[in-house]
């Protein structure tokens, strides 16, 4: 009977130390979050560098501190770098909407010459979700891409896939 309640008593101590472990690795996510995001829209890259990278090390999984990592680094001309994050972005999840959403924008903002790698960025996001590629290619940092001819194109798939859904 003792064993029994020695093992429950040690669990109950182990999940409460993974509880607060988790807590406190949230809250230093979204400090160091909270301090990139700040920087980068500040337009202080050197800043949000730091700050997302700590965020990396804290979250290694999620998409969107390496997307503004690969951003920020791409800002301060680190583009061999930031490509490897954006890389890493679309490796953790080939197979999401927001992964393509994230690496279109990455392109859209930080390397507008790269046209052919955004279009297949945003024809992977529209063949994932349709909706979603509606919304982003709607925002202002696509607007200079409205001339292109597969910009054209992706258009009119787009507004036929949303009305089929429709």
């Amino acid at each position: 009977m003792y064993n029994l309640l020695y093992l429950v008593a040690i669990a109950a101590v182990v999940i409460g130390l993974q509880f607060v472990a988790r807590y406190y690795r949230m809250r230093r996510l979204g400090h160091w979050l909270k301090r990139g995001t700040e920087a980068y829209g500040a337009q202080r890259y050197d800043e949000a560098l730091p700050a997302f990278r700590k965020c990396v090390a804290i979250a290694p999984e999620w998409v969107h501190t390496r997307a503004l990592l690969g951003m920020s680094l791409a800002q301060t001309g680190k583009r061999e770098e930031a490509l490897r994050e954006i890389e890493m972005v679309r490796a953790l999840q080939p197979e999401q909407a927001e992964t393509w959403a994230l690496i279109s924008l990455f392109y859209a903002l930080c390397m507008p010459e790269n046209n052919e790698t955004l279009m297949d960025a945003l024809e992977t996001l529209c063949s994932l979700d349709a909706a979603v590629a509606d919304k982003i290619i709607n925002k202002p940092q696509f607007r200079r891409y409205a001339r292109l001819e597969r910009f054209q194109e992706l258009q009119q798939r787009i507004k036929a896939a949303n009305a089929a859904e429709a």
